[in-house]
């Protein structure tokens, strides 16, 4: 059998990248003859106690980097193996930026501000660093200069992000106070929908100390009574004022914009912050009553408008109907003239019973001697008091549509070769006589 130095290699038992809070397993493989002895070390350091080929260890931000492996021996020679733990850890400060930095434009000294910032912090993946104002980026890195903050409209509310690959972002607020008159944020922090209350913070930054805070709504003071409460805080920088009050006893209900102000005072001045329009909250259930009255009523606004306009339609047709036009053309015979007439008097009322006698008799005057048998039907009529049966007999030569109005009738006439004659209108004039005119007419007819 042959000899050999001993083989050695470190198998990880881990499925996933080795993160803090966890354990990670190795297990060390080794092949030697004679049979090689085994042991584990960690930076250099040697691990008598375990002896086994699986060591377990537990994982924290402080064995980051650190190395670990294993030793295999026989009388041939010795093996090392070893390996780098690289542990995924957050973000941890080791520098932090300050909550409150003052910066006085009046002490040009160098060594009575700071110049500059700084961020540090310790992670695994590096942490990206970044300064905002306002939301808007403007800088990168773990530093922030303050040479540029130049003017008191700087002043403000600043932010710096820390952003690690597999962590959650860190955000922190930070002010830059140019040292003179309080600067005041203020802002509405809860609202209380159901007993109609509303909560505002006053937020006042000052390098000295804060003599007063005070609040007013419309230029009026706002005192602490049973309507309002106002409560204040104060820490070494920084003061936090909390006014509650209920939403309909103070709010005006004008319809002017509501200014809500907080003005705060200390050795240099006063200064005060403002919100604007500052609208209440009506209760939901009353909103939803409104809604549907106003629906009810617009409802009886349609239906009332619709009813008028239908009676206005039926009206319109009725009496459209009654006053149908008769319309007569140079196509028209004189029977549908007399069944006219006729119908006319029955319609009004003026005549009970169409009858004629000798002092109510319709003469016709022809301007022409030859007289169609229709012609002679007319004198027949008004010469006889036989009027109905004539009218029987004349119905049959007359037409009338279902409309109302008269169609048109054609008399022809045929020539001694019995040939088609269209038959040309003759003018004739009609007068009735009795107690009153009942019509006259100066149409050409066919007769």
């Amino acid at each position: 059998m042959t000899l050999y130095k001993p083989k050695a290699r470190i198998e990880s038992q881990n499925r996933h990248s080795l993160s803090i809070n966890s354990t990670a397993t190795f297990r060390c493989i080794v092949h030697g003859n004679p049979e090689p002895q085994l042991r584990w070390f960690a930076n250099a350091m040697d691990l008598t106690s375990i002896t086994s080929s699986v060591i377990n260890i537990p994982l924290s931000r402080h064995v980051h980097n650190h190395s670990i492996g294993c030793t295999a021996t026989n009388s041939i020679g010795t093996t090392n193996t070893s390996l780098r733990l690289i542990i995924r850890y957050p973000p941890t400060f080791v520098i932090r930026p300050p909550k409150f930095v003052v910066v006085d434009f009046d002490n040009k000294s160098p060594s009575s501000k700071p110049m500059i910032l700084r961020c540090v912090v310790d992670s695994f993946p590096r942490s990206a660093i970044s300064w905002f104002r306002y939301g808007h980026k403007i800088a990168e890195g773990s530093t922030f200069n303050l040479e540029n903050i130049t003017t008191r409209e700087q002043q403000g509310l600043y932010s710096y992000r820390i952003e690690t690959s597999g962590f959650e972002t860190i955000h922190a607020d930070f002010i830059i106070y140019i040292k003179g008159k309080p600067l005041i944020y203020i802002q509405e922090s809860r609202q209380y929908r159901s007993s109609n209350n509303r909560e505002f913070e006053c937020q006042v930054y000052s390098s000295t100390s804060i003599l007063r805070i005070s609040w007013k709504l419309n230029g009026q003071s706002i005192e602490s009574n049973d309507q309002s409460l106002i409560s204040t805080i104060c820490d070494e920088n920084s003061c936090l004022s909390k006014l509650t009050y209920n939403n309909r006893k103070i709010v005006s209900s004008t319809n002017n914009i509501n200014r809500l102000s907080c003005i705060a005072e200390n050795e240099y001045g006063y200064e005060q912050s403002r919100l604007y329009q500052i609208d209440f909250f009506e209760d939901q259930s009353t909103t939803l009553i409104s809604i549907i009255l106003s629906i009810f009523i617009l409802l009886i606004i349609l239906s009332i408008a619709a009813i008028y306009c239908g009676c206005r339609v039926r009206r319109s047709r009725k009496s459209s109907m009654k006053n149908l036009p008769i319309v007569y053309d140079a196509h028209y015979s004189i029977n549908e003239l007399i069944k006219d007439v006729t119908s006319l008097q029955a319609s009004d009322g003026r005549l009970r019973k169409t009858t004629f006698n000798d002092n109510d008799r319709l003469s016709l005057t022809l301007e022409q001697n030859k007289i169609e048998p229709t012609d002679n039907l007319m004198t027949s009529l008004f010469n006889n008091n036989r009027t109905k049966k004539l009218m029987d007999n004349l119905s049959n030569e007359s037409s009338t549509n279902s409309s109302g109005f008269h169609s048109k009738s054609t008399t022809t006439t045929f020539n001694n070769n019995n040939e088609y004659s269209p038959r040309f209108a003759e003018i004739t004039d009609y007068t009735f006589s009795g107690i009153t005119p009942l019509y006259t007419s100066q149409y050409q007819m066919n007769v």
